[in-house]
């Protein structure tokens, strides 16, 4: 089974990782807030920014951009319907009522994690590879999921062309690869860097090796790899 369909993997994204800072679990957050920083460099708060975050998961990126940007247009997309869902009762909830994340198989008591209800968000259930975006967004996010490409080079042409000129590309890459054309086509930061470069972008920020700590139960048991984080500019030309 795909783990993000599954409803105890999505329990612990939620309730650890994405939005674990809110019940003191801060062992991913290093990367989500170099992200938010990242953001925050390149525009004002006030600003009228159309914004698309791939692979929003169950929101957690998206909550922080439409937070400081409410005045922002964020479309969120992601292919995994249970992530969908649980973003939808985290970002889209009415009651505005903490929602309970039952996580008693990883001996935890329930957690608390609160909701929102953001106009400013669009919850897309798709897959952003199949879309055809031309020239629409000032600001592109896509967090800990270029390592899930098939083709990373095709992918960062798809998300440059999806850029207005002069648009910004904020980004997080795993270097967890799951096939052997993956480790001998993107083995290290430079390749990232390169594949980057040769695509048109101007690169502002780069962070290497920025760990990444998922807990996995009440003892302590945790997932740990290390992420690149990076900020790149499109051209402004079409």
């Amino acid at each position: 089974m795909n783990k993000y369909e599954d409803n105890k993997f999505i329990n612990k994204y939620i309730g650890l990782w994405a939005y674990g800072y809110v019940n003191k679990y801060c062992g991913t957050e290093g990367v989500y807030r170099i992200i938010e920083n990242f953001i925050i460099k390149e525009f004002k708060q006030n600003e009228k920014i159309h914004v698309l975050d791939i692979g929003c998961g169950v929101g957690r990126t998206t909550c922080d951009i439409a937070k400081f940007f409410n005045k922002a247009k964020v479309d969120a997309i992601d292919n995994s319907v249970l992530s969908i869902k649980a973003a939808k009762k985290i970002l889209k909830n009415k009651t505005h009522k903490n929602i309970q994340i039952d996580l008693s198989d990883a001996g935890f008591n329930q957690l608390s994690v609160p909701t929102y209800d953001f106009p400013n968000v669009n919850l897309i259930q798709d897959d952003f590879k199949q879309k055809t975006y031309k020239n629409e967004y000032d600001l592109i996010v896509a967090v800990n999921m270029l390592d899930r490409c098939s083709s990373l080079e095709n992918f960062i042409e798809q998300i440059y062309g999806a850029l207005k000129p002069n648009g910004i590309f904020i980004g997080s890459m795993p270097f967890n690869f799951t096939s052997k054309l993956q480790w001998e086509t993107t083995p290290n930061s430079k390749e990232l860097e390169l594949v980057l470069r040769n695509r048109g972008f101007t690169i502002s920020h780069y962070l290497k090796g920025v760990p990444y700590r998922e807990l996995l139960d009440a003892n302590g048991a945790y997932n740990e790899f290390y992420v690149d984080a990076f900020s790149a500019q499109k051209g402004d030309f079409i």
